[in-house]
């Protein structure tokens, strides 16, 4: 809002935006728990042991491989290999992030149908108490630094506010967004067999 008043010269002509000057950079994020290759090789023995719980396991698959929000994978739509999200937490919010190709004919009904099944699903299955759904978006983070992906395109398909000039000018074709996303998802995928490849 105060960048919209700034930028239609609706205040003085020194004015800047103090939200700008705040720093950040000591705010605690002890309390996000980020998930580390070891909790991806968790997903494949839940993968192989637990068949029975066909939705539950796809939408731990989109959780891993886009990046998304719980209630994005949910509330979400599925169309030609891409998770569409129109609502969520902000206008950034709203984007399309592909899926993997073995997720690629994925619909809506192969997810979970509540928000509340999948959590309660989840934490009888994860490995310890500090692992959330909200974890593997931390996690896709790391993979991306790891696959070194475009920044600024991870923070688009993670549906983060990204800088003001980013987004003014110019758009992220699905082309950008799926050379990146691919790149995060190898590495994912690479943390989440390395389990199956050390017990052959």
């Amino acid at each position: 809002l105060i960048d919209a008043l700034i930028k239609g010269g609706y205040t003085d002509d020194d004015f800047s935006n103090p939200f700008e000057r705040v720093d950040t950079a000591g705010v605690s994020t002890k309390s996000f728990y980020k998930a580390k290759p070891e909790d991806y090789q968790w997903v494949s023995k839940v993968i192989a042991n637990d068949q029975s719980n066909k939705q539950q396991i796809t939408t731990l698959l989109v959780l891993i491989n886009t990046g998304a929000r719980i209630s994005e994978i949910v509330k979400g739509t599925y169309q030609d290999g891409w998770l569409i999200i129109k609502e969520g937490k902000n206008k950034a919010s709203v984007r399309s992030v592909p899926l993997p190709d073995s997720l690629s004919s994925c619909r809506q009904e192969d997810i979970a149908t509540s928000i509340d099944s999948f959590r309660r699903w989840f934490n009888k299955q994860r490995p310890h108490v500090m692992l959330t759904p909200h974890s593997f978006r931390h996690g896709f983070k790391s993979a991306a630094r790891v696959a070194q992906a475009d920044e600024i395109t991870v923070e688009r398909l993670l549906g983060h506010t990204i800088p003001k000039m980013a987004l003014i000018y110019g758009e992220f074709p699905r082309d950008v967004l799926r050379r990146e996303a691919v790149k995060v998802q190898a590495v994912i995928e690479d943390w989440t067999v390395a389990s199956l490849r050390q017990d052959q």
